[in-house]
């Protein structure tokens, strides 16, 4: 948060904006932003993954849960954190087992359409967990039907997870370590104005206003090309199937927190 002499205030993230919306070249340059100048410092320590002997130079998740569509509610980090990571995390209890997104949305929101926070469902999946889609279906974008029945929140107990930690991202090598181990990083980003309906398989010209930002499975990492694949929940039209290479120049700049669960 900025103070200024006047008495005004800006948070950092409004000052992102107001930065790329006053420039007169939509296109965004490394030398506009500081890498890691977005990341927020809080919601729990750093969790470091082992460096490997031999690492190889291109990782990528095998068995990830289909791209789905979260439709136009702001449900991000139900999708990477509870469809995907939290999936991944306990399908060696339940190999069929799905995080179903229409249980966190309605546990954590009731009835309301607000936007669910990262850290607020980290939490959520630590103390409650997340019922499987086979009892809590999503069928349709954008449609999380009714509130969960107790059957459903029994069933999530058996799917909680012990605790989530950020990623050390001054070292890019602990994304790569992490997912070795298995694990998805549950990230989110900045969201440029055309990142928000794009169609090729890499990313790497930022251009517009910033439109909020978005969560992500990062779910590959290639050290040979500098770059993260990340997972989207905007449905397989966006990006290349559903998925993007973002260089790691971009990401490092773009990125607003960096999770993993166990």
């Amino acid at each position: 948060m900025t103070t200024y002499a006047d008495g005004r205030t800006e948070s950092t993230f409004d000052g992102f904006r107001n930065l790329f919306r006053s420039a007169p070249d939509r296109a965004w340059r490394y030398e506009d932003v500081e890498p890691r100048n977005f990341l927020r410092p809080t919601g729990g320590p750093i969790l470091i993954a082992p460096a490997p002997e031999n690492p190889p130079e291109l990782v990528i998740l095998n068995d990830v849960p289909d791209v789905l569509d979260q439709g136009m509610m702001p449900a991000g980090p139900i999708f990477a954190a509870g469809y995907i990571a939290n999936s991944m995390l306990h399908r060696s209890k339940m190999s069929s087992y799905r995080c179903s997104p229409s249980f966190l949305f309605r546990m954590l929101n009731g009835s309301e359409s607000t936007a669910v926070e990262m850290i607020d469902t980290l939490k959520f999946l630590q103390s409650s967990g997340c019922a499987r889609t086979a009892l809590v279906p999503y069928r349709t974008p954008g449609d999380y039907g009714r509130s969960p029945d107790s059957l459903a929140v029994r069933d999530a107990r058996n799917f909680r997870i012990q605790g989530f930690g950020r990623v050390d991202l001054t070292d890019m090598d602990q994304i790569r370590n992490h997912l070795l181990l298995g694990r998805v990083v549950i990230t989110s980003v900045v969201l440029p104005e055309n990142l928000v309906q794009y169609d090729d398989d890499v990313f790497d010209h930022p251009e517009g206003d910033v439109m909020g930002r978005q969560s992500f499975a990062l779910i590959g990492y290639d050290a040979k090309k500098a770059r993260v694949l990340l997972q989207n929940s905007m449905g397989k039209d966006w990006g290349d199937d559903g998925r993007v290479w973002i260089p790691v120049g971009w990401y490092v700049r773009m990125v607003v927190d960096a999770y993993v669960i166990y």
